[in-house]
């Protein structure tokens, strides 16, 4: 039995944390990993919040480029996080809100 409520409450907070996807579907289109961040901008229109959360070493430019924090809050309970670098969508986090 003890094994039985460790696998549930496992599967509970697995299912409750931040869960990663490569995209993200908005009003006037999908945004993926990979697109420009004008792209995201006309397809999901202006975040909720953007936020600088540092500088990171491009592989593709050699050079630093910053690193940013896009937040989605559309209807429906869920929270996007979207990580920008060097104007290019890097990943998509998901998060249910509070």
């Amino acid at each position: 039995m003890k094994g039985k409520t460790l696998l549930i409450g496992s599967l509970l907070l697995a299912f409750s944390a931040t869960s990663h996807a490569d995209s993200l579907r908005c009003a006037k289109g999908i945004v993926s990993t990979g697109d420009r961040s004008v792209e995201v901008l006309s397809k999901c229109g202006e975040p909720a919040s953007k936020a600088v959360t540092g500088y990171v070493v491009s592989e593709r430019q050699n050079l630093e480029v910053p690193q940013e924090e896009w937040i989605y809050t559309p209807e429906g309970g869920m929270q996007y996080f979207l990580l920008i670098e060097g104007g290019v969508l890097t990943r998509i986090d998901s998060k249910r809100g509070s």
